[in-house]
């Protein structure tokens, strides 16, 4: 077997121990995925790393257990044994350690697997060309499938069939779009005229979590927009977001260079207010997100924060009030007004009445007028430019 690249990287030191106590344990030890396609585009190496080796299971679990590599190894899962995947942690690197195998059957997106000893026959498994690149410690790069061709050309091309591989793992529909967003932006229509037979695969047998995940990449991607486009224009994003009316493509394209790329919870509210409101909403409640970015996005929503063209006096009475911490960057997607909002929010001065305030003046008050009598307190405040007294603010 000859190789058909070598390259030089200097190995993260828990990769290189990892790597000595699988083949001082007998085992062939190959660095597959990710990595070697991200190495080879001469991106940030991934802390997570995708190992294949000719080692069971068992004899995994036993050398990751030995005091050899007691507290270098740590977090060892063995929820995909079953599968021939053991997953642990060395030295803050995140390995998945796979038994060379061949797919026998396919469900959607599990499979019944057999072993074997053969890289090759472990390769034709995988779902694209660049992502069945193997490479050893010394930066050998073995290529079965002209991956590494395809990857300099900007091509993301499946290994045999598409149909067959996306009837294997339906979530490959969505990774196909997820590398173009990276690489070229560009599609072949033979291959998206396929996959749309297979889209109803995705609802039956992807989880909402994994569609999340994916979109998140894509939005990111070099070739986000024209990815996010295709998408749409396919009838595929409809389909993920589960939207029957209206997406604004173009308001996308204005806010998607605006989001902080360091807070993956703004992508869901930059995609949701191209949406119709009711359907946006609709969607919020499915998307596995934190409560306080849940109610951060929700507070957007409806007072429409990354679309109104101008700050009219309701708009500064619902920021004022906002209980919402993320609620500059929000603020910072808006094309039109971003910064009339963010200097309000930075200059505004709080509401120097309270509620007991209200009572001690009027006792016999009922309760649900407190929250009127402030909220005219607070219209009067902000259009005096915070000049108004306190006793003008009391008064009916």
């Amino acid at each position: 077997m000859q190789a058909a690249l070598q390259i030089n990287f200097n190995p993260p030191k828990g990769l290189t121990l990892l790597h000595r106590f699988i083949t001082l344990g007998g085992g062939d030890f190959w660095i597959v995925g990710g990595f070697v396609r991200e190495l080879m585009l001469n991106q940030t190496m991934s802390l997570d790393i995708d190992i294949a080796t000719n080692l069971t299971t068992d004899q995994v679990l036993q050398i990751l257990t030995s005091l050899d590599t007691k507290n270098k190894v740590a977090n060892i899962e063995k929820s995909g044994e079953k599968f021939g995947s053991i997953s642990c942690t060395c030295l803050d690197l995140k390995f998945d350690i796979t038994t060379l195998r061949r797919d026998v059957k396919n469900f959607g997106r599990k499979a019944e697997v057999e072993f074997t000893a053969d890289i090759e026959e472990d390769s034709r498994r995988r779902d694209f060309t660049f992502n069945a690149l193997y490479m050893d410690l010394s930066g050998k790069v073995y290529d079965f499938h002209n991956g590494i061709n395809d990857l300099r050309l900007g091509r993301v091309v499946f290994i045999g069939s598409p149909s067959q591989r996306i009837q294997e793992d339906y979530l490959r529909i969505i990774r196909y779009y997820r590398f173009n967003s990276y690489l070229s932006g560009t599609f072949d229509e033979t291959v998206v005229s396929a996959m749309q037979t297979y889209y109803v695969g995705i609802t039956r047998y992807v989880s909402i979590e994994r569609i999340v995940g994916e979109m998140q990449k894509i939005f990111f991607g070099p070739y986000g927009y024209q990815t996010i486009q295709k998408m749409h224009n396919e009838g595929l994003l409809s389909l993920l977001l589960q939207y029957k009316s209206h997406f604004d493509l173009e308001s996308l394209r204005l806010k998607m260079p605006l989001v902080n790329k360091e807070f993956s919870f703004l992508i869901w509210a930059t995609m949701l207010s191209c949406m119709e409101p009711q359907e946006a909403t609709s969607l919020l409640q499915k998307l596995p997100l934190k409560r306080n970015h849940r109610v951060s996005i929700g507070f957007s929503l409806k007072h429409n924060i990354l679309n109104c063209q101008e700050l009219t006096l309701d708009l500064k009475m619902a920021l004022a009030s906002a209980k919402c911490d993320n609620l500059p960057k929000l603020v910072q997607i808006n094309p039109k007004c971003r910064l009339e909002m963010l200097k309000f929010l930075s200059s505004f001065i709080p509401l120097p009445i309270t509620g007991h305030d209200i009572i001690k003046q009027n006792p016999s008050i009922a309760h649900k007028d407190i929250g009127a009598k402030l909220h005219t307190a607070l219209a009067k405040w902000i259009k005096s430019d915070y000049q108004c007294s306190k006793k003008l603010l009391l008064k009916n």
